[in-house]
């Protein structure tokens, strides 16, 4: 054998020839093995006592997680071994403690549970209940979740927390890489490294003022500004991470409401108020408590679960706009009928008066003006906005554009199903004559600011859903 044939067939890593090679890295396959077994942190495993470790987790700056086996009765543990590089550093040290003993004095099915502590030598390790499911940061790599999953997980999360905080225990590094599911689809949360344990109470809020390593977007402002952190981080860091869930983005100093940012997919305007509460930067404006905020997410939920949230919702806008142009109606016609023969000269605004329910007193109105200078003002204890109107030609002219492609977007998004055309009767030589829809030629001389007319039922429906969903 030549020397290039006997260099073709010798390992380019350990020397050996005559071996199983991969010819194109010429690499034997006991190497290329060994450097897999590295990629996967299965090789040169660190000993634990009592323990056989299997693969390796995650490792990070301060510690690594690996899976393991605890020899005395073969559970599968998750084995936190701090680095040998960390231990000589006293307030790292005193943060792995921190963290043992919060597990310690936790019971939930939220929340990872605390199995053993101890040390190898100069390396703390803590051992926790081995969660076997992904975490949160590698299932939003698919995309984001249901608003009914998103929900179901941050209500979860609230539970956990509030558990927590009931023992004074604030978790303050609440993100996707710290909540696992199970193989139910159940939360738990871990890593507990910037955890608070039997801090000083301030205004029912378990207190701290250690200075801890933040993580971006999910982490309070008052922890980054001051390195303090009561239970309200908590609620901060679970409102920023639900808006995660629900639009595949982490929230940034000028967020957009999650509805705006992921439409059409029945995020409701309640839920974006109640992630706008948490996110508040000065605390005492948040929700007080975990439980309240998990209160109003329940409530929240159960909303949404009725069939059809969304297009429901939008429904009821639309019967209300219809009661209310009938109310009009009524109230015109009743009104000046009793203006002309009211004998004691009652007016018309007291008649009205006397009929509309009570505003509190407390409740300052909210106007808003749409595009065709429509004036809404609010209605107290709804999210219904209301105007009286009269639709007028060039407001019909708007809607009655062409369309770029025969499902518009609002018709997508709200569900809204043309029905068969009936015809509509116009005024044509003095005859109302059955000759279909002409809004643009009703029989006689119109201005833009004429009301619409000769228009068919089923097109009023559509101007009404499309002006409510517009």
């Amino acid at each position: 054998m030549d020397a290039s044939s006997e260099s073709s067939c010798r390992c380019g890593l350990c020397g050996q020839t005559d071996v199983q090679m991969d010819a194109w890295l010429g690499v034997c396959y006991r190497c290329l093995a060994r450097a897999g077994q590295m990629a996967i942190g299965e090789l040169d495993l660190p000993p634990v006592t009592g323990f056989r470790l299997l693969r390796l987790i995650e490792r990070g700056g301060m510690s690594s997680v690996f899976e393991a086996v605890r020899e005395s009765d073969g559970l599968r543990v998750a084995l936190k071994l701090m680095a040998l590089e960390m231990t000589t550093d006293e307030r790292r040290l005193e943060q792995f403690r921190r963290e043992c003993d919060a597990l310690r004095q936790l019971d939930h099915p939220g929340i990872v549970r605390y199995l053993d502590s101890g040390e190898e030598g100069i390396q703390p390790w803590l051992a926790m209940e081995f969660v076997d499911g992904p975490d949160l940061r590698q299932v939003l790599k698919r995309g984001p979740l249901s608003v009914a999953r998103a929900l179901e997980v941050a209500i979860e999360i609230g539970i956990a927390l509030s558990a927590a905080h009931a023992e004074d225990v604030v978790h303050r590094d609440i993100k996707p890489g710290n909540v696992l599911l199970d193989s139910l689809g159940k939360v738990k949360l871990t890593d507990f490294g910037m955890v608070r344990v039997h801090g000083a109470n301030c205004g029912g809020a378990p207190q701290s003022t250690v200075m801890i390593m933040v993580s971006g977007r999910y982490s309070a402002p008052e922890l980054e500004c001051r390195g303090t952190a009561d239970a309200r981080a908590d609620i901060y860091s679970l409102g920023a991470l639900l808006h995660h869930l629900l639009t595949g983005n982490a929230p940034r100093v000028r967020y957009r409401p999650a509805g705006r940012e992921r439409p059409g997919v029945g995020i409701s305007t309640g839920l974006d108020r109640i992630i706008t509460r948490c996110l508040e930067t000065e605390p005492n404006r948040r929700y007080r408590t975990m439980d309240e905020m998990v209160a109003a997410l329940q409530a929240e939920r159960r909303f949404l679960l009725n069939p059809r949230p969304v297009k429901r919702r939008r429904q009821l806008a639309f019967v209300g706009a219809l009661l209310v142009i009938a109310a009009l109606i009524a109230i015109v016609y009743f009104g000046l009928r009793a203006y002309f023969t009211a004998a004691k000269g009652e007016t018309i605004n007291q008649q009205i008066a006397a009929r509309l329910a009570p505003i509190p007193s407390n409740w300052t109105p909210q106007v808003m003006t749409n595009t065709l200078g429509m004036p809404f003002v609010s209605i107290p204890d709804s999210d219904i906005l209301f105007c009286i109107w009269e639709t007028r030609v060039r407001d019909y002219a708007v809607f009655a554009q062409p369309w770029p492609q025969p499902e518009d977007e609002w018709v997508k998004d709200t569900g809204f199903t043309f029905s068969a055309e009936k015809p509509t009767y116009s005024l044509r030589g003095r005859e109302f004559s059955a000759s279909g829809h002409d809004w643009q030629i009703p029989g006689f001389p119109i201005t833009p600011d004429h009301a619409v007319s000769g228009v068919s039922v089923s097109d009023a429906m559509a101007f009404c859903t499309w002006l409510t969903w517009k």
